[in-house]
């Protein structure tokens, strides 16, 4: 789940522990996907990692996907030189 100052707190030391060209695979759930988890949507994955991160590709996560509800997505992200 995470608060605002978690998903911050979060971002920036993954960020300051990755060298350049360092890739990272985050596999979320989305809004309301789950009870209990809030979820994060593709314009926040995006904002959050616009500062020194590349998206190299991002979509549904069929493995978590039995009732064919698109319940999470996957983002890769590569850190910039």
């Amino acid at each position: 789940n995470g608060s605002e100052g978690d998903r911050g707190a979060y971002v920036r030391e993954v960020t300051a522990g990755a060298g350049p060209g360092a890739r990272l695979l985050i596999v979320a759930f989305v809004p309301g996907a789950r009870l209990g988890v809030r979820g994060v949507d593709p314009a926040e994955m995006e904002r959050r990692f616009a500062t020194g991160w590349t998206k190299v590709s991002s979509g549904d996560e069929r493995a978590l996907d039995r009732a064919e509800r698109n319940p999470a997505r996957y983002y890769l992200f590569q850190r910039q030189p």
